[in-house]
């Protein structure tokens, strides 16, 4: 059957879908983001102290500068001059080396991957990140490849909010005593917060974006130098 003949509606959620499943190989499965020196180091040992951490990272970081870049990125596309403003704004805002180049290399993950569905706009988005020519951020990754589909910018950044909180979730899973329970009652709390920010997020500047989770880059900064680590960041 021609994908012409199927609701737009349809296939956009399938595309949604896909890229959010936890089994794409984007290699967020390999990271915490400073989460495990946080558990590490004692500052969160329980589901209301976790929650509360994810409310200030979404709050203070992911809001006003990856779901900003990721709608943004939603509305170009694939327009490579476009992207690559919203992309090389978005790596400035991040302070330390390893949450930055985990974005670098899921973004990078994510954009071959999707490449691979013959797509020659994504394929030459593909090349610029592989020529340098922009870096790749999973955010505008992400973005663009939502927008391309037909998701609108606010559900981009809605997307984006909800995947990051999801595999920090998971990551706390293995590092905490918290049940799967646990996390879906953390997710739907958090539901209608990640939709307020979400549609703040698509109504800001990109190229004014700007947001620093000081305690989570500190701690991402640790993560670096510890001698044991379960996570890559």
């Amino acid at each position: 059957m021609s994908s012409e003949a199927l609701p737009h509606d349809v296939l956009t959620l399938l595309a949604a879908v896909q890229y959010a499943d936890s089994g794409y190989p984007a290699g967020g499965y390999a990271h915490s983001f400073g989460l495990e020196a946080a558990v590490a180091e004692g500052a969160i040992t329980d589901a209301a102290g976790l929650e509360a951490a994810i409310i200030a990272l979404l709050t203070h970081q992911l809001a006003p500068a990856d779901a900003v870049a990721a709608a943004a990125c939603a509305h170009c596309g694939t327009d490579p001059a476009a992207f690559a403003a919203v992309d090389r704004r978005l790596l400035a805002t991040r302070a330390a080396r390893e949450p930055r180049q985990a974005a670098l290399n899921m973004g990078q993950r994510l954009l071959a991957t999707a490449a691979a569905e013959h797509d020659p706009a994504l394929a030459a988005l593909a090349a610029a990140v592989r020529n340098g020519e922009t870096p790749g951020n999973w955010a505008c990754v992400l973005g663009a490849l939502l927008g391309r589909r037909g998701l609108r910018p606010e559900a981009a950044a809605a997307l984006t909010l909800w995947l990051a909180t999801n595999g920090l979730l998971a990551a706390a899973i293995r590092l905490l005593p918290l049940t799967h329970d646990d996390v879906q009652r953390i997710l739907v709390g958090l539901r209608p917060r990640i939709a307020v920010l979400a549609r703040e997020a698509a109504a800001a500047d990109p190229l004014q974006m700007a947001g620093a989770a000081p305690q989570w880059e500190l701690w991402a900064m640790r993560h670096e130098v510890a001698t044991v680590r379960l996570f890559a960041s």
